[in-house]
């Protein structure tokens, strides 16, 4: 695929409704003072593991029941009946992302599934978790992210706990991520997806949290495919875009993109052959 980032498609999807679902959302801070702090993973369709399967990480604030109508529509795509999904579930405020990925790729371990050929898509702070799971070594077929904040979101909660701090664009650990050698030589395989609006005070090129060129990860080469996709609203959208951005019914791009992965028979090496890199070597805080 071209590396250059498409344009905005000429479909712009108009936005109506959600106003109990984002009530829900709003009450983020309180729900990472009461989520565990436990990793929990566990697969769909268990009496069929072998080894293809996608890991659906979701963003801050949330838990895998947030992005369950995204697996569910995932795992009824074409293609997708030979895949197992994972819901996974883990802290994202008092862990760092990179601590994050490597609990979960322990979790996952002790299953004793076989995850040679894994497609992993990250919403939002998923995106970099997924990204620092294969830095570390994790099999990876395909990547694909959704509103992630490859260069840091345009603006968030203030950063209190590790998990929001090491998102910042200043922090070491997104740099450390940014530079991995691992990372780079799989970038071929990743697959950025941005969203931009326009509302009531005009255009945004960014989905109220995430910058689009921090979506579609502008100052990192190499990356296989990035998309944009459009919305637009009658009313003031706010943060509303990038809560959109794990909407099946917003991000058909992404879908028809998973639908060409879960497709495609190539048998894909799980790393290349000359990357060396410790995967155990960790960035200092």
């Amino acid at each position: 695929m071209n590396g250059s980032p498409a344009k905005a498609p000429p479909e712009v999807l108009w936005v109506r409704g959600g106003t109990r679902q984002k009530l829900i959302y709003g009450g983020s801070a309180l729900r990472v003072l009461l989520r565990s702090h436990r990793v929990s993973a566990r697969a769909r369709n268990q009496s069929t593991l072998g080894a293809q399967h996608c890991l659906v990480l979701h963003g801050w604030s949330l838990s895998e029941r947030d992005v369950s109508d995204l697996t569910q529509t995932l795992s009824q795509l074409e293609g997708a009946q030979k895949w197992n999904f994972w819901d996974i579930s883990y802290d994202t405020q008092w862990t760092s992302f990179p601590d994050s990925a490597r609990r979960i790729a322990q979790s996952l371990r002790e299953t004793g599934a076989d995850f040679s050929q894994t497609i992993l898509l990250g919403y939002s702070m998923g995106g970099l978790v997924a990204r620092q799971m294969v830095a570390d070594g994790w099999p990876c077929r395909a990547l694909v992210t959704l509103c992630a904040p490859h260069q840091g979101p345009r603006r968030f909660l203030p950063p209190i706990g590790h998990g929001p701090r090491s998102l910042m664009r200043s922090n070491q650990l997104l740099s450390a991520l940014n530079s991995h050698p691992r990372d780079i030589a799989m970038r071929e395989r990743y697959h950025f997806f941005a969203v931009t609006y326009d509302d009531r005070l005009g255009h945004h090129e960014h989905d109220g949290i995430v910058s689009r060129p921090s979506a579609l990860g502008m100052n990192l080469d190499g990356i296989g495919h990035r998309h944009t996709m459009a919305l637009r609203y009658r009313s003031i959208a706010a943060f509303d875009p990038h809560w959109r951005g794990k909407d099946p019914r917003f991000v058909r791009p992404a879908l028809d993109c998973m639908t060409k992965l879960f497709c495609s028979e190539d048998i894909i090496e799980a790393m290349p052959e000359n990357v060396t890199e410790d995967v155990n070597q960790q960035p200092q805080r």
